[in-house]
């Protein structure tokens, strides 16, 4: 079931009257959600760390990151570890990331340290430090969190003499979030922010403006603005944080650069995700993926060859399906590692591996455009769109031959 079509999704569109076309655009920004699983946030998420420390030097210390208030240092004092989730009554996506990295630190705990303290940082001279995120949509809270853990004296002489480096590890991370937090780092003196401080993600988030061209996009700005002035939603949340309009949803919990009418808690406005939290209900349709939308710049799931949709489509196996959705990004001119893993919805490391399995049977060139062959293939697989799901059914007639032919002498 599309999210379109459940019945809380419904509630919530149906309650847009105020034009002839706001239900509709209510519609149109419900089908712009992109929605994460559990299952696919954590499979993601756990193959970008494999990645991440695949070549780093033992120990390696695992933090979730979390919002800190100003001025607070991360670290209480040398000897006691790091509250993990803070003090606060309500604890976020941290509380996710931190059962993350005690399960790494499960794994191997000669090799993976969970968040440990000042001194046993120093005592077994761990020079990589890992900070898991979900989403970092603008990179505010990488940023104050690497700021509150360079207020400790060790921390910040180890980052001066340039003896550690930060991975950010992130389901997603934004081109913003990285010049934020590099610019936040970079001072006159050191160009340490540039060399040790580095980002890991599976996909880049998808804007809302990236999906729709420019006339849709202010019709739902502006609906977006409306509508959250009437519900009371603060003006920094009305088209979400810094007027992101952002499309990601996890199964765990609403980010906060989502449109404000979808989650902020209004007596006006009923939110689909109150109080950015997901309703049990709604469970079952995160593990559904639906079509991407996009723009003319785009690829739109293969709606304009109808193989999206086609038989031929789902008989191919995983691989095949991952190939001939890349291959007609690439036709498209989308190239791009982060935009093709936006036309596909695939991850930047799936969309790696197929691109090579494309160049290693020689559908693509070195330049990531199309060969002759690979141009026949799409074609090919376009010609077999209207194959039937299933082979035609056996009838259970026989022919029988009326007269034999007479032997020759």
């Amino acid at each position: 079931m599309a999210l379109q079509d459940h019945p809380l999704a419904k509630d919530w569109i149906a309650q847009f009257t105020d034009q002839n076309k706001d239900e509709d655009l209510a519609r149109t920004l419900i089908n712009s959600l992109r929605l994460v699983s559990h299952n696919t946030f954590h499979k993601e998420l756990d193959e970008t760390i494999r990645l991440a420390v695949a070549a780093l030097p033992s120990p390696v210390a695992f933090f979730a990151a979390r919002d800190l208030s100003k001025g607070e240092s991360y670290f209480p004092d040398k000897k006691r570890r790091p509250a993990a989730t803070g003090g606060a009554r309500e604890i976020g996506s941290e509380g996710i990331l931190a059962d993350v990295a005690t399960n790494w630190a499960r794994s191997d705990g000669d090799r993976y340290l969970n968040h440990p303290p000042v001194n046993t940082l120093r005592r077994r001279c761990c020079r990589s430090f890992v900070l898991l995120d979900d989403l970092s949509g603008s990179g505010q809270r990488i940023a104050k969190f690497i700021t509150a853990m360079l207020r400790t004296d060790s921390i910040l002489s180890w980052w001066s003499f340039g003896w550690i480096t930060f991975h950010v590890v992130a389901y997603a991370v934004s081109e913003q979030a990285e010049a934020l937090v590099r610019n936040t780092l970079r001072t006159r003196r050191s160009n340490h922010a540039d060399t040790h401080v580095r980002f890991w993600y599976s996909r880049r988030p998808i804007a809302g403006p990236l999906l729709w061209d420019e006339h849709l996009r202010e019709q739902l700005e502006e609906f977006c603005n409306r509508y959250a002035k009437k519900g009371k939603v603060k003006w920094q949340f009305r088209r979400g944080f810094r007027d992101s309009m952002g499309t990601l949803v996890f199964a765990h919990g609403c980010p906060n650069n989502v449109p404000g009418i979808l989650w902020h808690n209004s007596k006006i406005i009923r939110p689909l995700f109150r109080n950015r939290t997901v309703p049990t209900a709604l469970a079952s349709v995160f593990d559904q993926t639906g079509p991407i939308l996009s723009p003319s710049g785009l690829l739109t799931a293969l709606e304009s060859r109808n193989l999206a949709r086609g038989a031929v489509i789902d008989r191919l196996t995983p691989m095949g399906r991952n190939m001939v959705l890349v291959l007609s990004a690439l036709r498209k001119k989308v190239s791009k590692p982060d935009r093709l893993s936006m036309a596909t919805n695939l991850s930047q490391r799936v969309c790696d591996e197929v691109v090579a399995c494309c160049l290693a049977h020689g559908l693509v060139d070195q330049n990531r455009q199309l060969t002759r062959r690979g141009v026949e293939e799409l074609q090919a697989v376009a010609r077999l769109g209207n194959l039937p799901l299933e082979p035609p059914e056996f009838d259970g007639s026989f022919y029988f031959p009326q007269k034999l032919r007479a032997a020759r002498e």
